[in-house]
């Protein structure tokens, strides 16, 4: 079947391809605004990606210093328990456990300080 392509079809024809395909003002401004929602997603994520990345490093710090903290303490005890032992007993072969407690804690101690 042909039709006659007088100004009317052509009219009709013309209105249905763009009618159809025609984006209004409210849905640019709609797709912009997504655009727009999005980006400050992606911006917000990236930064709240880098905090917890900092944060991580500061928890891992935190667990590295509280580790040092017991064996610290640790070494006290022992060194508390070899000094009590000398003095209640006098002998001098407890000092010599005190005496490397001592060096141990005072080699922790500057290790921390420096780093």
């Amino acid at each position: 079947m042909v039709l006659p392509m007088d100004g009317r079809w052509s009219e009709r024809i013309a209105r249905k391809v763009t009618s159809k395909w025609w984006v209004g003002p409210g849905s640019t401004a709609g797709f912009i605004l997504a655009i727009l929602i999005l980006i400050a997603i992606g911006a917000l994520s990236y930064s709240n990606i880098r905090r917890i990345s900092r944060n991580e490093g500061w928890v891992v710090h935190t667990h590295e210093v509280l580790d040092e903290i017991r064996e610290v303490l640790a070494t006290l005890a022992n060194a508390e328990s070899s000094q009590r032992s000398y003095l209640i007993t006098g002998e001098q072969t407890y000092l010599e456990p005190y005496r490397i407690a001592a060096a141990s804690v005072d080699q922790h101690v500057s290790s921390r300080v420096v780093a």
